[in-house]
């Protein structure tokens, strides 16, 4: 397994070292191939974790490890299709970024990782990491939109025109994607922590609550709501929704290694 995410590393590199030089030097002629590379690796990876899937009986996405493996299969499926649509060299550059962080993660902790007992494997847990990762997904697209807004916005509040700069679309168009990205994940973060708690709670007595990851997903759960309300309301500029939309992402990020930093319930992974 180490050397198919090996592969998929030096694939996903590559494609990504071909948009750097697509964007900022201007060498469109390799941009194709920078689209190509991230198809092998779809292909692979769909396919890697499908035979697992198979293999084992299993949707694996229980160990940290199958969790950092199936976050950069979403964002890579997400980067294929939104290609099929849009030409964002942008965004494909840094999903594909984003994907070879978690292949390393998957890498250095190591398929060895132990899994949970079969007491602890029910439908709400399952439910419960599912929407959980696919609203990591929704909210790290949206984290990109916001990062795209701040850059065009200073290069056009500064006057300054460079070749990358013509392949960002619109202010208004990555306000409104960012925008609807977190339409999407905030109501499936909202129902993975509805079942997770529920699971949690009938196993546990509740005590879940006084966990510091449960706590701060909550906090961030209104963070993304506060966001959407402002930003349906008019009430806050757009770049201010740009910095908030960040902020709380890097919220999410902490809080997603707080289990590894803090005594947390989730250290059963």
């Amino acid at each position: 397994m180490n050397t198919v995410i090996f592969i998929l590393i030096l694939l996903y590199t590559t494609s990504f070292c071909f948009y750097f030089m697509s964007i900022i030097k201007g060498v469109t002629r390799i941009s194709p191939w920078s689209y190509r590379f991230i198809l092998a690796g779809s292909i692979i990876q769909v396919f890697v974790f499908s035979f697992k899937m198979l293999s084992e009986q299993y949707f694996p996405i229980i160990t940290f490890f199958d969790i950092f493996f199936f976050y950069s299969l979403l964002l890579i499926l997400l980067t294929v299709i939104t290609h099929s649509f849009f030409e964002w060299e942008w965004f494909e550059m840094v999903m594909t970024f984003i994907a070879i962080i978690m292949l390393m993660g998957a890498l250095l902790i190591g398929e060895t990782s132990p899994q949970l007992s079969d007491s602890f494997i029910s439908n709400l847990l399952f439910i419960h990491i599912i929407l959980s990762i696919i609203s990591y997904g929704a909210f790290s697209i949206s984290a990109i939109f916001s990062l795209m807004y701040i850059l065009q916005e200073y290069l056009l509040k500064r006057k300054i025109w460079h070749r990358f700069s013509k392949g960002l679309p619109s202010l208004e168009s990555l306000d409104r994607n960012a925008y609807l990205s977190n339409l999407i994940g905030v109501p499936l973060l909202l129902l993975g922590l509805t079942f997770g708690s529920i699971w949690a709670g009938i196993l546990f007595d509740w005590k879940i609550f006084v966990d510091a990851k449960v706590l701060t997903s909550f906090f961030i759960l209104l963070m993304y709501g506060l966001f959407i309300f402002n930003r349906q309301k008019r009430r806050w500029m757009m770049k201010q929704l740009a910095i908030w939309n960040l902020m709380s992402f890097v919220m999410l990020i902490i809080n997603f290694t707080i289990s590894n930093l803090f005594v947390s319930f989730h250290r059963w992974f």
